[in-house]
């Protein structure tokens, strides 16, 4: 086969499906690993939220039940007395980041704390209502840090209250948050945080406004670069968690699992190559290549004279079979035909030739009524499929009639095949009017066995035994002279083929053979040649 043909082929497909083995499980794994951390970062966003709440609800509720305490202590005829001084010491010292308590007057003015003497005034500027209220973050000078008033309203509208650390606010968003993201508690009455853990811009925190303002949401789209959740208390309604998540991109998700991904690059390449080298192996099989010059009519019918050696009058053709592909052989017939018969493709092969051989066929028995094409088939091709293309062939092409089409049987694969069925193929065809020849006769092992199933028309002498001609004292020139004798007992015609000198002829012409073919007279030829020679004559 000429490999190089075959190497220049461009096979798509190979390409195709080796660029998708080796880019598409890396893109799916790629997109898989980004869903997943994204999906599992707001998750994790979601539960710190979530927990926020929770842990803050636990401080309010210990805060809440000490402002209960102390407002059950409360003298109507006096500001401030000495247990409730007393209960504020011993809660201060109790509670956790809280730094003291206190009694506001309705107008705000400090009434008692078991803070410093000195202490300076509250601003609560909490709504006269009932339930606990908190303040946002802010800076308290005489402790000279931040803090969040957490108070509730008595009964004569004065506020017990605590002063909370901002720290301990700040402890309970420290659950290890990345330091792009950021945790915060806010008060949905008030624009600034009640505590922050992280950074927020200016226009982030616009966008938590926005959030805050509906609370059925609780994930929201800051910009393009970040997300915000929220999570609500159900049982301190102003209080709200807000976590500001940073999008990572996809070039920070994929450099984080760079050694999975290059495992699935080097298992991708693996399969890559292992297709690539199946095709490879597939596409320069002769059973792919075969069905390539069938899929693309690579096939071309050929045509050798057979002759009256008498009088050199051309009597038919025999069609061979010839494989080119863009104008070059690919392969010489002895090569492809026995392939093609191994691999199941023969009986497409020679249905392809004889197709495109119809209009040739027509224009000359048109011209030459008498003029017969000599086809080959193996024994495997004698089956009712043939029969009916033969049958369809005349039917449907008026022109040619069944004297017109001779089919010539190889002997390889005689024995192979079902004796009934190949006789009752032949006795179909020759009911048709259609000759039947056995081909290189002599040259198997199966002629003689073809004498029990069918009576042929013709036999053809294998070149081989015309070659020895020359040659009397071979075994080839006994057998040839052997054949000769056994065709004129069976009164079968003889035709030779691959006479290639005048002394073959004239040898042949003694022994009463008249039909032959060889490069004496002609080489195959194309249609056009054929069709030129003959409306030469």
């Amino acid at each position: 086969m000429n490999v190089s043909w075959v190497n220049s082929f461009r096979d798509r497909a190979t390409l195709i499906v080796s660029l998708l083995l080796l880019t598409l499980p890396l893109a799916l794994y790629s997109y898989s690993i980004v869903v997943v951390v994204r999906a599992d970062k707001l998750m994790q966003a979601t539960d710190a939220a979530n927990e926020a709440v929770y842990e803050a609800e636990i401080l309010l509720d210990h805060i809440n039940g000490a402002l209960i305490s102390l407002a059950s202590l409360d003298d109507s005829s006096l500001d401030c007395n000495e247990p409730m001084l007393r209960q504020m010491h011993e809660l201060s010292f109790e509670l956790i980041g809280v730094e003291a308590f206190y009694l506001l007057g309705a107008d705000g003015q400090l009434l008692c704390t078991d803070w410093l003497a000195a202490f300076s005034t509250f601003d609560a500027s909490a709504p006269a209502r009932s339930g606990i209220h908190f303040s946002p973050e802010v800076y308290i000078p005489e402790i000279g840090r931040t803090g969040v008033y957490v108070y509730r309203v008595n009964g004569r509208g004065q506020y017990i209250g605590s002063l909370v650390a901002s720290a301990y606010f700040r402890q309970v968003l420290n659950q290890n948050i990345p330091v792009q993201d950021a945790l915060a508690f806010y008060n949905r009455n008030f624009e600034q945080p009640v505590a922050l853990t992280g950074l927020i811009s200016s226009e982030r925190l616009v966008a938590i406004r926005r959030a805050l303002e509906t609370p059925q949401e609780t994930l929201f789209e800051a910009d393009s670069q970040s997300r915000i959740i929220t999570a609500h208390s159900l049982q301190y309604p102003r209080l709200v968690a807000v976590y500001l998540l940073k999008k990572q991109s996809v070039a920070e998700i994929l450099a984080a699992h760079i050694s999975e991904l290059v495992m699935i690059l080097l298992l991708s390449l693996l399969a890559m190559l292992g297709w690539f080298n199946f095709r490879h192996q597939k596409i320069h099989s002769y059973r792919f290549q075969l069905q390539l010059a069938l899929r693309h009519s690579e096939f071309e019918p050929y045509f050798q004279p057979i002759v009256d050696m008498r009088t050199g009058e051309w009597l038919g053709v025999e069609i061979l079979a010839r494989w080119f592909r863009a104008g070059t052989s690919v392969a010489s017939p002895d090569e492809f035909i026995g392939k093609a018969e191994k691999h199941g493709l023969l009986k497409a092969l020679t249905r392809q030739v004889t197709t495109k051989s119809i209009a040739l066929m027509e224009d000359i028995v048109e011209r030459y009524p008498d003029f017969y094409f000599s086809i080959n088939l193996s024994p495997n091709q004698m089956d009712q499929v043939t029969v009916d293309f033969v049958v369809g062939l005349l039917q449907q092409n008026e022109k040619i009639k069944p004297c017109n089409i001779r089919f010539e049987i190889t002997e390889q694969g005689l024995a192979e095949v079902n004796k009934v069925k190949f006789r009752q193929t032949v006795e179909q065809l020759s009911a048709h009017g259609i000759y039947i020849g056995l081909d290189d006769f002599g040259a198997g092992q199966s002629g003689l066995e073809y004498f029990s199933n069918i009576t042929p028309h013709f036999l053809k002498i294998d070149r081989r035994f015309v070659s020895a001609i020359p040659h009397p004292q071979s075994v080839d020139y006994q057998i040839l002279k052997t054949i000769v004798q056994l065709a004129k007992m069976l009164n079968l015609t003889i035709v030779a083929e691959g006479i290639e000198t005048e002394q073959h002829a004239r040898w042949l012409i003694d022994q009463g053979i008249q039909k032959g073919q060889g490069w004496l007279y002609h080489k195959p030829m194309a249609e056009a040649e054929l069709w030129a020679k003959l409306s030469a004559e």
